[in-house]
C-alpha cells in the first residue's frame, strides 16, 4: 500500500474511531475503552489502542464538533427590556443547548483530569460564558462581585450537570431550579436604559 494510501485508511479510521465515541458518550458511557470502541467500529483493538495513544486528538475533534452543534442552536433570544425577562429567556434557552450536549459535558467532566486539552477547554468555556453573560445582562446588573459570581454559577453547564446527573432532576425541575436561583439573587425587576442618542 502507498504511503497516501495508508494515511487514507488511518484518517478513516479516526473518523471512525471518533464517530464511535461521541455515539457511546450520547448512550451514557463517558470513558469508552479501547474494546468497547472497536467492537463499534469493526476496527482491531490493536489499532484502535495505537490510535488512543494521542487521545487528545479525539477530544479536540469531539470538543470542536459539539462547539459547532451548540452554536447552531444559539439563536437570538434577548427579546425582553426588563432583567426577569431576559432571565427567563436566557435560562429557557440554555436548557435546550445544555439538554443537546449534557452527554459530553459529562463526559468532559470525567474526562479532565487526564486531559490538558480538556481542562484548558473549561476554562475557556467559562471566560466565553462571563462575555455572554455580560452581553446578555447589559445595563440590567453589576458584573462584579459575589451576587454575580452566584449568577454565573446557577447558569452554568456544570450546574446544569450536577442537577441533571447528581440531583436527579428532570429538564423542567432543572429549569425551575435555575430560575429560583436566578430570581432569588436578583429579586428587583429592571428596565434596561436604551443608551441616548449622539448629539
Amino acid at each position: 500500500m502507498t504511503t497516501d494510501g495508508r494515511l487514507a485508511r488511518s484518517e478513516k479510521q479516526q473518523e471512525a474511531i471518533k464517530k464511535a465515541l461521541m455515539k457511546l458518550v450520547r448512550a451514557g458511557n463517558y470513558a469508552p475503552s479501547a474494546v468497547e470502541v472497536a467492537n463499534e467500529t469493526g476496527i482491531t483493538v490493536r489499532t484502535v489502542f495505537r490510535h488512543f495513544a494521542n487521545r487528545e486528538k479525539f477530544y479536540a475533534s469531539i470538543s470542536e464538533h459539539i462547539r459547532k452543534e451548540a452554536l447552531a442552536m444559539v439563536g437570538t433570544y434577548i427579546r425582553s427590556d426588563d432583567l426577569h425577562g431576559r432571565l427567563e429567556e436566557a435560562i429557557e434557552a440554555r436548557m435546550k443547548i445544555f439538554e443537546q450536549i449534557l452527554p459530553f459535558a459529562q463526559f468532559q467532566f470525567v474526562n479532565r483530569h487526564q486531559s490538558s486539552f480538556l481542562r484548558e477547554t473549561h476554562k475557556n468555556d467559562l471566560q466565553e460564558n462571563r462575555v455572554l453573560m455580560t452581553m446578555a445582562y447589559a445595563g440590567l446588573i453589576e458584573f462584579s462581585g459575589p451576587r454575580f459570581d452566584a449568577l454565573e454559577l446557577a447558569l452554568s453547564i456544570a450546574n446544569w450537570r450536577t442537577l441533571r446527573f447528581d440531583f436527579g432532576k428532570s429538564p423542567d425541575e432543572a429549569k425551575d431550579l435555575v430560575l429560583e436561583i436566578a430570581m432569588s439573587l436578583y429579586p428587583d425587576n429592571v428596565t434596561a436604559v436604551a443608551p441616548s442618542p449622539a448629539p
